[in-house]
């Protein structure tokens, strides 16, 4: 019977255990974000590529090779991307990264800004009629943490173009994440044998209710026939914030307090 009842307590002095280790961890994950880097832009045409590396994707960082702006959290860039048969597309723009701080230095939130932005189908593509699918991602030099989640938005304003005054065909969308969650999308209709231009516009925004450690990735997909592009004169913007904490002592005051009724109903069962 000894035997028994020390097992009892030793299985549930682990449990107690256990359950404040993973309270901590989850607390070090969510409130020490990892080290900071650089904005970054990518740009990949889907599909297949001959002669790997190939050019089917450009990632172009702040202040390196591709990025013809000096200005720390701006990026200028201009790019063909792309190998036939799949399809190839000139991809021009600016990309900029807003950050804030609050005192201790944690980030309140990020706003990635892609705007006098121009896509241009070239030639190739898939399908009958052909269209180059590719994307611009759009990837933020610091994480967001987040115990209580977060919340964000996806807008975007433009026009589908064609310099020969008609659109085949030519589809755009804009989705903001972070860390897999999606806090906003923006879906506008295609242009299908349309005389161009034909603007486009929409918002989104999203909350997820999650522990988040993670960078925002705003992602512009879009499809477009070989002469159709698009034009962003203004934005494509993704955005997230943290969702307001009721503060990291009061999570770990609330968690202390259910071990502390666990082991009140231990005492209680021995």
């Amino acid at each position: 019977m000894k035997l028994l009842k020390s097992t009892r307590q030793a299985g549930r002095s682990l449990t107690y255990g256990s359950s404040l280790g993973l309270v901590m961890v989850l607390l070090v994950l969510c409130l020490n974000p990892t080290l900071a880097s650089a904005l970054s832009v990518e740009l990949t045409r889907f599909g297949t590529c001959l002669t790997p590396p190939g050019g089917c994707s450009v990632t172009i960082n702040d202040n390196l090779a591709g990025d013809f702006n000096p200005t720390p959290g701006v990026i200028d860039f201009a790019a063909v991307v792309g190998q036939l048969p799949d399809g190839v597309f000139i991809g021009t723009g600016r990309a900029i990264e807003t950050i804030t701080h609050d005192a201790a230095g944690r980030v309140t939130s990020i706003l990635l800004n892609l705007t006098n932005t121009t896509v241009q189908g070239v030639a190739g593509g898939i399908g009958t009629p052909s269209v180059i699918a590719g994307e611009i991602g759009l990837i933020s030099g610091e994480p967001l943490a987040s115990l209580n989640g977060v919340a964000g938005f996806a807008g975007l304003n433009g026009q589908y173009q064609n310099p020969t005054g008609t659109i085949g065909f030519a589809n755009i969308s804009l989705a903001a994440r972070v860390d897999g969650c999606l806090v906003g999308q923006v879906v506008p209709p295609a242009a299908v044998n349309v005389p161009s231009p034909v603007p486009f516009a929409g918002f989104n925004a999203r909350n997820c209710i999650f522990p988040v450690n993670n960078l925002l990735i705003g992602t512009l997909d879009f499809s477009v026939a070989p002469g159709d592009g698009f034009f962003l004169p203004t934005s494509a913007d993704s955005f997230a914030t943290p969702i307001p904490e009721p503060t990291t002592l009061l999570l770990l005051g609330t968690a202390m307090t259910g071990l502390g009724l666990a082991a009140r109903w231990r005492r209680r069962q021995n």
